[in-house]
C-alpha cells in the first residue's frame, strides 16, 4: 500500500488506474503537467481536468473532463516514454 491524498473519487479512480498499469502517480502528475504545458489547444484556464483513462498501444490516454463530470469532453494520448524521460531527468524535475 503506498499513502496518498485524493480529494475527490475522481482522483481517487485514477491512482487505482495508475497502479493497475504499474504507473508511478507522482511522474504520472508531472507529465499532466508538461501535457498541459506544452500541447496544442490544451484548456489553460484550468475549466478542464486532464485524468488517465488508461493505456492503448503503448500510449497513455488521457480523458479532459469539466470538472464534476464523469464524460471526457475529449481524449489526449502521450507516448508512455513520456514517464520515462521525466524519471531520467528527476532531478530537473524537482
Amino acid at each position: 500500500m503506498t499513502r496518498r491524498t485524493v480529494f475527490g473519487w475522481a482522483p481517487l479512480r485514477e491512482k487505482i488506474v495508475a497502479a493497475e498499469l504499474g504507473l508511478n502517480d507522482v511522474t504520472l502528475e508531472l507529465a499532466k503537467v508538461a501535457i498541459q504545458r506544452w500541447a496544442d489547444g490544451m484548456e489553460s484556464s484550468g475549466a478542464m481536468e486532464l485524468r488517465l483513462i488508461g493505456l492503448d498501444e503503448g500510449n497513455l490516454v488521457f480523458g479532459e473532463f469539466a470538472p464534476g463530470s464523469e464524460q471526457a469532453a475529449t481524449s489526449v494520448t502521450a507516448p508512455r516514454e513520456l514517464l520515462d524521460e521525466i524519471d531520467a531527468d528527476a532531478q530537473g524535475w524537482q
